[in-house]
């Protein structure tokens, strides 16, 4: 118990590592961003890297909280299954106080109770067996084993009770048949050797023999007094179990045995004859035997009834015991659960701020890693768009960005004397204008006369179109002409070649 209360509520050291993990995460994107790695890597996998970390802490925070949701819940389980170990141990404890209480005066109820009885410890070994299965530790499984140890003694404990109460119930049986046979052995002897008294009075006989009647009618109902008496006292030991009455049945059969020496003395002094007297000390031997079974079964039902005690004592330790422990593991398996929740809602917390936090940094480093080289080369760009082709890109880079900066200073490099050249020829190109300008004026005169010429032309062609489109009508109408003429000819070549068919067909006759 002690080991247990001792680890009560410890937190879990599964909360640092995620510490040290997460610590180990920031710094190590904070030297990957110091250490210029990403320079030499293209823009591609830096950015799968960087989805491929967010997914991977994503995957860590479901992880981290399917573990200690995990753990919460075998927790859970476990104080459910110590909780029907009380349970189970209470009511093998309420079972046996009714066994104790009813079960040897209503046997029919006893085994009924027996029968329940031996059902629920099976469900206490399948329970502590179940309970063996969780991840425990040190303390826990000796506390577990222990229970196992306690609830294997009080099987053996119980079932020594069980057999120690049919043990007493036999007993108790065999008691009152030996109580009654000796009662009715006694009252036949009492009975006979009382008539016989009265006759020997009626008959005036010898007053001697009278006398010794008497007495062994007086000794015999002795005898039966006493026996009464041990008779009871046993009753009432079996039930208060004070041993007192065992005492006063010790001294009330001690007596008998003296009057029963005293009843075999006075037999044959008060027996009418020979038969009598033999069949006298018969029956006393025989009520001598039942009273030394009487004495020895009242021994065994006092070795049962401290067996019971013993065994009843042992099995309330062991009841007790089972409780106790049972509530020790249960509070601390509670414990453990509440630390289980908190750490849980810690790790969670932590874990999101270390997720935020890395997220963050990889987010800066590769935007910074792709932005500000492309600053640069924008830079460089907008002093060319100056005229400043001498500047140049200072990169030491892998990238597609460090590709960029290189074609840029190979492209700087390429149009600085191109642009030199076009800077030289700058000063020709103001001559030619000048004369070409010279000559458009020249141009322009010689196109205003070409102006004239060209009115007189149109005016001229205006005719000529006139005089096209009368030849075009006439033509029109020397087709149609054309076009009758050429029916003429054609339905007067149709009529030759009927001609000729007609005259070859004369000839032909």
């Amino acid at each position: 118990m002690a080991a247990l209360a001792a680890n009560q509520g410890g937190s879990s050291s599964l909360m640092w590592i995620l510490v040290g993990v997460g610590v180990v995460l920031i710094g190590s994107v904070v030297y990957v961003a110091k250490s210029g790695i990403l320079a030499n890597v293209k823009t591609g996998p830096k950015l799968y890297a960087s989805h491929g970390s967010l997914v991977a802490l994503a995957i860590g925070l479901g992880l981290a909280g399917f573990y200690f949701l995990g753990s919460v819940i075998d927790k859970a389980h476990f104080v459910a299954g110590i909780d029907k170990v009380e349970f189970l141990g209470e009511k093998l404890g309420r079972l046996q106080d009714e066994f104790m209480l009813h079960g040897i005066e209503d046997r029919a109820l006893g085994e009924e109770l027996l029968s329940e009885h031996d059902e629920v410890a099976e469900k206490l070994d399948a329970q502590l067996a179940y309970i063996h299965e969780f991840e425990l530790d040190e303390a826990q499984t000796a506390a577990v084993n222990h229970l196992d140890d306690v609830a294997a003694d009080y099987a053996t404990a119980f079932e020594d009770l069980a057999k120690q109460f049919h043990i007493l119930e036999r007993d108790k049986d065999a008691l009152d048949e030996v109580g009654e046979a000796v009662e009715a052995q006694l009252e036949t002897v009492f009975h006979r050797h009382e008539t016989e008294m009265h006759e020997m009075e009626a008959a005036g006989a010898d007053i001697r023999a009278i006398e010794l009647q008497m007495e062994l009618v007086s000794t015999l109902e002795k005898i039966e007094i006493q026996w009464v008496k041990a008779e009871k006292n046993a009753i009432e030991y079996m039930l208060d179990k004070k041993q007192q009455h065992i005492m006063n049945v010790e001294q009330e059969l001690g007596e008998v045995h003296a009057l029963m020496v005293e009843t075999k003395r006075l037999i044959p002094l008060a027996a009418i004859d020979r038969a009598e007297e033999t069949a006298d000390l018969a029956m006393m031997r025989r009520i001598e035997e039942e009273v030394e079974e009487f004495a020895e079964l009242v021994g065994e039902v006092v070795v049962a009834e401290l067996a019971i005690k013993a065994d009843v004592e042992r099995t309330l330790v062991d009841i007790e015991q089972i409780e106790e422990v049972g509530a020790a593991l249960a509070g601390r398996a509670e414990a453990e659960m509440a630390a289980a929740q908190s750490d849980a809602n810690r790790a969670s917390v932590a874990m999101m701020i270390f997720a935020g936090i890395v997220g963050s940094l990889l987010a800066i480093t590769i935007a910074r890693g792709i932005a500000r080289p492309i600053q640069i080369v924008a830079a460089q760009l907008e002093e060319i768009a100056e005229g400043d082709l001498t500047q140049r890109v200072d990169m030491d880079r892998k990238d597609e960005v460090g590709q960029l900066a290189a074609s840029f200073n190979t492209l700087a490099g390429k149009l600085e004397p191109t642009i030199a050249e076009v800077g030289s020829g700058t000063g020709q190109i103001d001559t030619g204008a000048q004369q070409i300008a010279s000559a458009s004026q020249s141009l322009s005169e010689a196109a205003a006369e070409q102006a004239a010429n060209l009115e007189e032309i149109t005016s001229s062609l205006e005719e000529m179109s006139s005089m096209t489109i009368q030849n075009a009508e006439n033509a029109k109408q020397a087709a149609g002409l054309s076009q009758e003429s050429q029916k003429s000819a054609d339905k007067g070549q149709t009529e030759m070649n009927q001609m000729s068919e007609a005259m070859e067909e004369i000839k032909k006759s």
